[in-house]
């Protein structure tokens, strides 16, 4: 019986994750609220995050905090947009500086 029970139990979470889990649009929405903030982006999800079509966000079923979260992020990115890329492209120096 523990093995039944067991197994309807991951079922059980398998089901809920799938439902509650984020898109990937979503987790790039909330990428820049993680612990390093706009640093954790990279710079193809910089562009991906500054071509985000907030005027058709706003027309899914998207979550409007998620809709003004994504808008505010859009306007700080596109105003450090420079200075961002400028920071990924010394971290990226220096990633390469230490393998050799």
């Amino acid at each position: 019986m523990g093995d039944v029970e067991e197994s309807r139990q991951k079922r059980t979470f398998v089901e809920q994750y799938e439902k509650h889990k984020l898109s990937p649009l979503e987790e790039l929405i909330f990428k820049p609220l993680e612990e390093n903030g706009l640093r954790n982006l990279t710079r193809e999800e910089i562009e991906k995050y500054l071509s985000l079509d907030i005027k058709a966000l706003k027309k899914t079923k998207t979550n409007m905090k998620t809709i003004i979260i994504a808008q505010e992020t859009q306007r700080i990115l596109s105003e450090n947009k420079q200075k961002l890329l400028n920071k990924i492209k010394e971290r990226e120096e220096d990633e390469h500086a230490r393998e050799v």
